[in-house]
């Protein structure tokens, strides 16, 4: 293998940011924060939602939190364009597990059949075995499954928070009596957007370039090392935010809003603008459409402390 290969296989995105973000301290939130982050979302990303990102012409990295509504955004790459990478960042561990696993079995899996066997029919036991097993690899993943198991423990709500496996996450937002957005369609778009780019993900995954890890995207460690990836400054990327501003709402909400305005400056491309994707579903209550506004945006969102009444 020669020098350049190795470089190649050695410096990957995944390498990159993994070397960076290892010894990086997540905040720990109790149960409930990034639940609906795993193969589900919260936001109601629609069509047009889709269009407003697919006129921008994105040619970089795929960036959000979560491992569900983000990858909805793959829809909006030009045909002939592929993404840079992709970076999901979560603070709630059971997400990343869950993403790393996909991840996994992207590499493995010889055709979308098998991939879908493997993951959205895989049996309850099976996967948290697995999904015991990703945690050990990472102190930081192990440390926060523990607390955040003896928290919804404590709670009574373990078996409500705790995915038993990909398949019952899905399920839940599809329910017939789950009043969600959109109807739950919004599930569907996010399996119908992981099969049918089965391919890209697959080559994303194998070349490094397909990251889940435990991060959070308010700590500008974090969101420095993204923006240093190559290529990153110089593309038009897409950064989904969510609705991770809602963090403020919580103690020390003032200083949490500061913290990331600051963070979301480095996702700033210094060459071209990046795609900003963010909801507030705090403020339903003032939109009178009844959907938790989703907004796109060329500039880095700023968030206000009169948002939230804090």
């Amino acid at each position: 293998m020669t020098i350049e290969n190795v470089r190649f296989h050695t410096e990957t995105p995944v390498v990159l940011l993994r070397k960076k973000l290892g010894n990086i301290e997540v905040p720990y939130f109790p149960y409930g924060v990034g639940a609906d982050a795993f193969l589900l979302s919260s936001d109601r990303i629609g069509p047009d939602i889709l269009s407003m990102v697919t006129e921008r012409k994105p040619d970089g990295y795929l960036v959000g939190v979560g491992v569900g509504g983000v990858l909805t955004f793959l829809n909006c790459f030009p045909s002939d364009t592929r993404p840079k990478g992709i970076i999901s960042l979560d603070i709630n561990p059971q997400v990343v597990i869950g993403g790393m696993f996909m991840a996994e079995l992207l590499k493995k899996a010889s055709s979308v059949h098998e991939f879908i066997d493997g993951f959205f029919k895989i049996e309850e036991n099976a996967y948290m075995e697995i999904s015991n097993k990703l945690a050990r690899k990472d102190k930081r993943l192990k440390r926060a499954m523990k607390s955040f198991s003896r928290s919804l423990e404590k709670e009574g709500t373990l078996e409500y928070w705790i995915p038993r496996s990909p398949s019952s996450m899905y399920g839940f937002l599809s329910r017939d009596d789950y009043e969600s957005v959109d109807e739950g369609q919004i599930s569907k778009l996010i399996y119908d957007t992981i099969v049918s780019n089965f391919d890209l993900l697959k080559e994303l995954a194998l070349s490094g370039r397909f990251a889940v890890e435990y991060g959070d995207i308010a700590d500008s460690r974090v969101t420095s090392s993204i923006s240093d990836l190559p290529g990153f400054k110089s593309s038009r990327n897409i950064v989904y935010v969510s609705n991770v501003a809602e963090m403020s709402c919580r103690p020390r909400g003032r200083e949490i809003l500061e913290v990331l305005n600051r963070s979301l400056l480095f996702l700033s491309g210094s060459e071209k603008p990046s795609i900003f994707i963010d909801s507030i579903s705090s403020l339903d209550e003032y939109n009178t459409s009844d959907r938790v506004p989703v907004r796109v945006s060329d500039e880095t969102p700023v968030y206000s402390n009169t948002m939230f009444d804090i």
